[in-house]
């Protein structure tokens, strides 16, 4: 890793096991930046992009760091093999920095920056600074003045209302923990000046590596996503829909796989339907062959000629029903069919039958097709999908008694309408409810529980805390637990059943008030969820097979 010293101006190579703690700046690119061979000639500080250079410098040892870490002079672009190797590491870098120093360049604004600010900051709608923002610990903002302005933790949710990211993630929440449909819609509104770097910035947050093509194109998309089912058994990669206006041409057709972050658009809400123990036990891992995508998953036969796909995935709020393609036989012997990308439907998962399905999905219906002068009228995808061998197939029969009762957030059963945030978010042990609630509803400061002012430290809270003129009780915007709480929540629920912890944890959070039933009721879900998904209720097996 090559690293800029803060004073000296001078570049330092380290090894892996040598490197000193540094600062990283975010930022995005503009004309005239320093390059790597600009620092090596002597000839950046004559170059009207050496400002951003001193002042990340001047920033960084202001703040104690002897080095700092920038992508524009610490990579010989020059050569392909350290551009490749940078690329492939960046997440970690980002991750490892003790600051990350987010320059806004747009952002003129004096003291705290206002929502509206972030909204039409160009920093919020590139596609590398979506790891820059989720990957390190500490990011602090910095206008163009280079004036701090607030940092990811005091603006973590005006953050998540212009980014859609959840503020658990933003508070440090393993990302592992989200759907792979959710993280693509973080990238789905976002823009890269090459239409591979759309792929090649998003290796970091699944975890995946990969060789760089510059010239591929959106080939790159296709490879990230064939890299991401190597690793991962999530099925909501495919919970993504095409443009279904026939009047233009599509830009996400061509098969399972979308062409870009841009079809995950309405994805925000996927979440993984793991709970379900007995539904995640019909599936199998993902598999790439130079044949096609390999997949097994339960297949719902709606009428003789239209089946459902089920994937393993829902929407927040949804617990009880699941995503499905619709999927049309191509042949009497149901060895083919036809997906149709426009078409993802929502079913309930209570009484469902079906068969469980090996099939192979053809590699080559990936290939982009050319965009045609007069668009086709159909408003679907063809995917050819071969049966990867019928001894795999195998029915299935999902029951009350297979699902698992999920305990609610108690603010969201507190109250649903402020808290539709936590809809969705249910857990099938206490253990891991608390979890949550430790890591959404704990303020990460030091808060005053009468008036919700942050002080830096316990020191200076106490001080607040024991004034002779008490502070005025407000509400707090958060709802958030004090952090010198925090330790009293985690005894509180430590004897008894998980119905009795939630029942203490609740008093806890809302002393006096009638306790009611821990779990998360679908139903009331249901009725005031506004998610624009259809609800297909299928017909029975006996009915089906009668028509």
């Amino acid at each position: 890793m090559r690293l800029l010293h803060t004073t000296t101006r001078t570049l330092h190579t380290f090894t892996d096991k040598k490197i000193p703690k540094y600062a990283i700046l975010s930022h995005t690119w503009e004309e005239n930046e320093v390059t790597y061979q600009d620092m090596k000639l002597a000839v950046a500080e004559k170059m009207m992009g050496y400002q951003k250079v001193a002042m990340a410098c001047s920033v960084s040892a202001a703040r104690g760091f002897e080095y700092v870490w920038l992508d524009t002079c610490c990579i010989d672009k020059d050569s392909s093999a350290e551009l490749s190797e940078a690329i492939n590491s960046m997440y970690r870098w980002y991750e490892g920095a003790q600051e990350c120093f987010a320059y806004l360049a747009d952002v003129d604004c004096v003291g705290a920056v206002a929502e509206s600010q972030l909204r039409g900051s160009s920093w919020f709608r590139r596609g590398w600074t979506l790891q820059e923002l989720i990957a390190p610990a500490h990011v602090v903002f910095f206008n163009q003045k280079w004036q701090p302005v607030g940092t990811k933790d005091n603006l973590k949710h005006e953050i998540s209302r212009v980014t859609g990211i959840p503020v658990n993630i933003l508070s440090g929440d393993d990302i592992d923990t989200v759907s792979t449909a959710q993280i693509m819609s973080w990238a789905s509104k976002r823009d890269t000046t090459r239409t591979e770097d759309i792929a090649y910035c998003l290796m970091g947050l699944f975890d995946v590596n990969m060789p760089l093509l510059y010239g591929e194109g959106e080939k790159a998309f296709i490879r990230l996503q064939e890299e991401i089912m190597k690793q991962s058994d999530d099925y909501s990669l495919f919970a993504w829909r095409s443009d279904s206006d026939s009047n233009k041409p599509s830009e996400n057709s061509g098969g399972l796989l979308a062409s870009s972050p841009a079809a995950f658009v309405n994805s925000g809400k996927v979440v993984r339907l793991s709970q379900f123990s007995y539904l995640h036990t019909l599936y199998t891992p993902l598999t790439i062959s130079n044949k096609g995508i390999h997949l097994t998953l339960p297949i719902v036969q709606a009428d003789s000629n239209t089946c459902f796909a089920i994937l393993n995935c829902t929407e927040e709020g949804r617990g009880l029903h699941c995503l499905a393609l619709q999927v049309e036989a191509l042949t009497l012997s149901g060895e083919y069919f036809m997906v149709k990308s426009d078409r993802l439907r929502m079913l309930e998962i209570n009484g469902l039958e079906g068969s469980v399905k090996s099939i192979c999905v053809q590699r080559e219906r990936h290939r982009k097709r050319t965009a045609r002068v007069s668009p086709p009228k159909r408003r679907w995808d063809f995917v050819h999908a071969e049966a990867a061998g019928r001894r795999a197939d195998r029915d299935f029969v999902i029951a009350d008694n297979t699902i698992r009762r999920r305990f609610a957030c108690p603010y969201y059963k507190h109250d649903p309408t402020r808290w539709k945030t936590c809809r969705g978010l249910e857990r099938a042990t206490f253990r891991s409810l608390r979890g949550h609630v430790v890591s959404k509803h704990v303020s990460s400061s030091f808060e005053c529980n009468r008036c919700h002012e942050v002080f830096e430290n316990m020191d200076i809270l106490n001080a607040h805390l024991r004034a002779e003129s008490p502070c005025q009780s407000k509400p707090s915007i958060a709802g958030g637990i004090p952090r010198f709480r925090k330790k009293t929540l985690l005894l509180l629920c430590k004897f008894g059943t998980d119905e009795e912890k939630w029942g203490k944890l609740y008093q806890f959070l809302f002393p006096g008030e009638t306790t009611p039933s821990p779990y998360f009721d679908d139903n009331d879900a249901t009725a005031t969820d506004g998610s624009s998904q259809e609800i297909i209720t299928l017909p029975s097996s006996s009915a089906t097979s009668s028509s």
